[in-house]
């Protein structure tokens, strides 16, 4: 099995753009997140958290 992923595609810092990817799943969490009712809440019980239609 061979996997090619390419994050960086026009010429930016691939450590960057990873870095960038891990943290819009933290920040298109905010919201769902603010909306849960107070108390201890694990991922299963958010909807699923998904970037799209964020880069236009």
């Amino acid at each position: 099995m061979v996997l090619e992923s390419k994050i960086a595609t026009r010429g930016e810092d691939e450590t960057d753009q990873g870095c960038s990817g891990t943290a819009m799943h933290a920040v298109h969490a905010i919201s769902p997140v603010c909306t849960t009712a107070p108390g201890i809440r694990t991922f299963l019980d958010l909807p699923m958290i998904v970037g799209r239609h964020v880069l236009g």
